[in-house]
């Protein structure tokens, strides 16, 4: 699909090595949103690369030093029930989870401690402290075409709400 093949072009111009975050949250509790979810990882990029600049930091200038690319999914579960209006079903958890795809063209800004900064604005909102079950990531000097394209099972065009980037 067109879309496709635009996502895969912006994914590719991510530099080595790329951080694949994986973050998925828990089904029996309360859930950061998905405005929430973005704020986190814009603040946690943010306050990031303010602390590695410390005085010389600019408002706007992480954008320059890291660059990435965020893909929000549902549940299989909810997705299937979305598009079969016969078998809704209200106890399926919407298991909102997401995909970063993060990149720093600066060798001497160490991502591996992003991680930390990342948990951090995840867990920071009073009600919802507990609610990421899996937190991981895998690095990559290149992503594979067919990884890319695995994210976007879940759409049929663009997902503007659902794509978070700052290529």
């Amino acid at each position: 699909k067109p879309f496709q093949d635009q996502i895969v072009q912006e994914i590719q111009t991510l530099k080595p090595t790329i951080y694949n975050y994986v973050i998925n949250q828990k089904s029996e509790q309360p859930n950061l949103t998905l405005p929430q979810l973005k704020r986190s990882i814009y603040r946690s990029v943010r306050l990031f690369v303010q602390d590695y600049l410390g005085s010389e930091y600019k408002s706007g200038i992480e954008n320059e030093f890291v660059k990435y690319y965020c893909f929000f999914e549902t549940s299989k579960e909810f997705y299937n029930i979305q598009n079969d209006i016969n078998n809704y079903d209200t106890n399926v958890s919407m298991g909102l989870h997401f995909h970063l795809f993060i990149s720093s063209s600066y060798p001497q800004l160490s991502l591996t401690n992003y991680t930390h900064y990342l948990y951090q604005e995840l867990t920071s909102f009073p009600c919802k402290k507990t609610c990421i079950n899996d937190f991981g990531f895998r690095t990559y000097n290149t992503l594979p075409l067919d990884f890319i394209l695995y994210h976007t099972k879940q759409y049929k065009e663009y997902p503007k709400d659902m794509i978070f980037k700052n290529l």
